[in-house]
Protein backbone atom coordinates (compact mmCIF):
# COMPACT_ATOMS: atom_id res chain seq x y z
CA UNK A 1 0.00 0.00 0.00
CA UNK A 2 1.44 3.43 -0.95
CA UNK A 3 2.68 5.60 1.89
CA UNK A 4 1.57 9.02 0.71
CA UNK A 5 3.29 10.65 3.67
CA UNK A 6 6.66 8.98 3.06
CA UNK A 7 9.17 11.79 3.35
CA UNK A 8 12.76 11.90 2.27
CA UNK A 9 15.60 13.33 4.28
CA UNK A 10 18.22 15.46 2.55
CA UNK A 11 21.77 14.10 2.71
CA UNK A 12 25.22 15.09 1.45
CA UNK A 13 28.32 13.06 0.61
CA UNK A 14 31.73 14.22 -0.57
CA UNK A 15 32.94 12.44 -3.70
CA UNK A 16 35.59 13.16 -6.31
CA UNK A 17 36.13 16.80 -5.34
CA UNK A 18 32.55 17.99 -4.93
CA UNK A 19 29.55 17.57 -2.64
CA UNK A 20 26.80 15.36 -3.98
CA UNK A 21 23.31 15.59 -2.56
CA UNK A 22 20.68 12.90 -2.36
CA UNK A 23 17.22 12.19 -1.04
CA UNK A 24 17.07 9.30 1.42
CA UNK A 25 13.80 7.40 1.78
CA UNK A 26 14.38 5.23 4.83
CA UNK A 27 12.32 2.32 6.05
CA UNK A 28 12.52 0.22 9.20
CA UNK A 29 13.37 -3.18 7.72
CA UNK A 30 14.27 -2.66 4.06
CA UNK A 31 13.97 -5.64 1.73
CA UNK A 32 16.59 -3.96 -0.47
CA UNK A 33 18.53 -0.74 -0.90
CA UNK A 34 18.15 1.03 -4.23
CA UNK A 35 20.46 3.68 -5.62
CA UNK A 36 18.31 5.71 -8.00
CA UNK A 37 19.59 8.30 -10.43
CA UNK A 38 17.94 10.46 -13.00
CA UNK A 39 18.21 11.49 -16.61
CA UNK A 40 19.96 14.44 -18.22
CA UNK A 41 18.73 17.80 -16.84
CA UNK A 42 16.53 16.04 -14.25
CA UNK A 43 17.30 15.54 -10.57
CA UNK A 44 16.63 13.26 -7.60
CA UNK A 45 13.05 14.53 -7.36
CA UNK A 46 12.35 12.39 -10.45
CA UNK A 47 11.68 9.55 -8.00
CA UNK A 48 9.29 11.44 -5.69
CA UNK A 49 6.29 9.83 -7.38
CA UNK A 50 7.43 6.22 -7.05
CA UNK A 51 8.92 6.40 -3.54
CA UNK A 52 5.49 6.08 -1.84
CA UNK A 53 4.82 2.96 -3.93
CA UNK A 54 7.92 1.20 -2.58
CA UNK A 55 7.48 1.30 1.21
CA UNK A 56 9.57 -1.82 1.88
CA UNK A 57 12.61 -0.47 0.04
CA UNK A 58 15.28 2.00 1.11
CA UNK A 59 15.79 4.53 -1.68
CA UNK A 60 18.81 6.75 -2.11
CA UNK A 61 18.03 9.16 -4.96
CA UNK A 62 21.23 10.83 -6.11
CA UNK A 63 21.55 14.22 -7.77
CA UNK A 64 24.23 13.75 -10.43
CA UNK A 65 26.99 16.42 -10.57
CA UNK A 66 25.63 19.84 -11.49
CA UNK A 67 22.02 18.64 -11.20
CA UNK A 68 19.47 19.29 -8.47
CA UNK A 69 21.25 20.31 -5.28
CA UNK A 70 24.60 18.64 -6.04
CA UNK A 71 27.52 20.97 -6.62
CA UNK A 72 28.91 21.54 -10.06
CA UNK A 73 32.19 19.87 -10.81
CA UNK A 74 35.44 21.76 -10.27
CA UNK A 75 36.52 23.63 -13.42
CA UNK A 76 39.11 21.05 -14.50
CA UNK A 77 36.61 18.16 -14.47
CA UNK A 78 34.29 17.20 -17.32
CA UNK A 79 30.72 15.94 -17.51
CA UNK A 80 31.52 13.12 -19.91
CA UNK A 81 29.30 10.06 -19.79
CA UNK A 82 32.01 7.73 -18.56
CA UNK A 83 32.89 10.20 -15.80
CA UNK A 84 29.28 10.03 -14.62
CA UNK A 85 29.67 6.26 -14.25
CA UNK A 86 32.73 6.95 -12.05
CA UNK A 87 30.75 9.47 -9.95
CA UNK A 88 27.96 6.98 -9.27
CA UNK A 89 30.48 4.29 -8.36
CA UNK A 90 32.23 6.76 -6.04
CA UNK A 91 28.86 7.49 -4.40
CA UNK A 92 28.37 3.80 -3.60
CA UNK A 93 31.84 3.69 -2.06
CA UNK A 94 31.19 6.85 -0.02
CA UNK A 95 27.95 5.31 1.24
CA UNK A 96 29.93 2.24 2.34
CA UNK A 97 27.99 -0.18 0.14
CA UNK A 98 29.47 -3.39 -1.22
CA UNK A 99 26.17 -4.69 -2.70
CA UNK A 100 23.22 -2.68 -3.96
CA UNK A 101 20.44 -2.39 -6.52
CA UNK A 102 20.54 0.24 -9.27
CA UNK A 103 17.59 2.12 -10.74
CA UNK A 104 18.36 4.48 -13.59
CA UNK A 105 16.14 6.70 -15.69
CA UNK A 106 17.11 7.74 -19.23
CA UNK A 107 20.76 8.86 -18.98
CA UNK A 108 20.73 7.22 -15.56
CA UNK A 109 19.70 3.93 -17.23
CA UNK A 110 22.74 4.10 -19.49
CA UNK A 111 24.97 4.88 -16.51
CA UNK A 112 23.41 2.06 -14.46
CA UNK A 113 23.92 -0.49 -17.23
CA UNK A 114 27.58 0.49 -17.64
CA UNK A 115 28.22 0.37 -13.88
CA UNK A 116 26.50 -3.02 -13.59
CA UNK A 117 28.67 -4.32 -16.41
CA UNK A 118 31.83 -2.96 -14.80
CA UNK A 119 31.19 -4.24 -11.26
CA UNK A 120 28.64 -7.06 -11.63
CA UNK A 121 29.50 -8.66 -8.28
CA UNK A 122 28.31 -5.51 -6.49
CA UNK A 123 24.99 -5.09 -8.30
CA UNK A 124 22.17 -7.26 -6.95
CA UNK A 125 19.46 -5.99 -9.28
CA UNK A 126 19.24 -3.54 -12.15
CA UNK A 127 16.13 -1.59 -13.22
CA UNK A 128 16.19 0.66 -16.27
CA UNK A 129 13.47 3.23 -16.95
CA UNK A 130 13.24 4.69 -20.47
CA UNK A 131 16.67 3.47 -21.44
CA UNK A 132 18.53 0.27 -22.19
CA UNK A 133 22.14 1.41 -22.17
CA UNK A 134 24.47 3.97 -23.68
CA UNK A 135 24.00 5.11 -27.26
CA UNK A 136 26.32 3.42 -29.70
CA UNK A 137 27.29 3.90 -33.31
CA UNK A 138 29.73 2.58 -35.88
CA UNK A 139 33.42 3.14 -35.02
CA UNK A 140 33.89 5.05 -38.28
CA UNK A 141 31.80 7.89 -36.79
CA UNK A 142 33.98 8.29 -33.66
CA UNK A 143 36.14 11.13 -35.02
CA UNK A 144 33.11 13.16 -36.15
CA UNK A 145 31.38 12.62 -32.78
CA UNK A 146 34.50 13.75 -30.92
CA UNK A 147 34.74 16.84 -33.15
CA UNK A 148 31.10 17.73 -32.37
CA UNK A 149 31.72 17.25 -28.64
CA UNK A 150 34.79 19.50 -28.74
CA UNK A 151 32.86 22.17 -30.66
CA UNK A 152 30.04 22.00 -28.13
CA UNK A 153 32.48 22.42 -25.24
CA UNK A 154 34.05 25.39 -27.02
CA UNK A 155 30.64 27.05 -27.45
CA UNK A 156 29.97 26.66 -23.71
CA UNK A 157 33.11 28.54 -22.67
CA UNK A 158 32.23 31.70 -20.78
CA UNK A 159 28.49 31.02 -20.82
CA UNK A 160 26.49 30.80 -17.63
CA UNK A 161 23.40 28.75 -16.92
CA UNK A 162 20.06 30.44 -17.65
CA UNK A 163 18.40 32.28 -14.79
CA UNK A 164 14.63 32.56 -14.70
CA UNK A 165 12.73 35.41 -13.06
CA UNK A 166 10.29 33.09 -11.32
CA UNK A 167 9.54 29.46 -10.60
CA UNK A 168 6.53 29.69 -12.92
CA UNK A 169 8.73 30.83 -15.81
CA UNK A 170 11.13 27.93 -15.20
CA UNK A 171 8.22 25.46 -15.09
CA UNK A 172 6.80 26.84 -18.37
CA UNK A 173 10.23 26.57 -20.06
CA UNK A 174 10.66 22.99 -18.87
CA UNK A 175 7.17 22.00 -20.01
CA UNK A 176 7.84 23.55 -23.43
CA UNK A 177 11.18 21.76 -23.83
CA UNK A 178 9.90 18.30 -22.87
CA UNK A 179 6.91 17.27 -24.91
CA UNK A 180 5.15 14.87 -22.53
CA UNK A 181 6.08 16.33 -19.17
CA UNK A 182 3.09 17.13 -16.96
CA UNK A 183 2.80 20.40 -15.09
CA UNK A 184 3.13 18.53 -11.77
CA UNK A 185 6.32 16.75 -12.91
CA UNK A 186 7.84 20.00 -14.17
CA UNK A 187 7.01 21.69 -10.86
CA UNK A 188 8.62 18.82 -8.93
CA UNK A 189 11.84 19.02 -10.94
CA UNK A 190 12.04 22.82 -10.85
CA UNK A 191 11.50 22.80 -7.08
CA UNK A 192 14.77 20.88 -6.68
CA UNK A 193 16.75 22.34 -9.58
Amino acid sequence: MPQQNRKASEKTIAILGYRARYLHYACTKPRATLLCFHGWLDNAASFDGIAPLLPELRLVCLDLPGHGLSEHLPPAQAYAFIDTVAHVHAATLALGWSRYCLVGHSLGAAVASMLAGAVPARVQRLALIEGLGPLTEEPKHAAARLARALEEEERKQGKSAPVYRSRDEAVRRLEASMSRLSHEAALTLVSRG
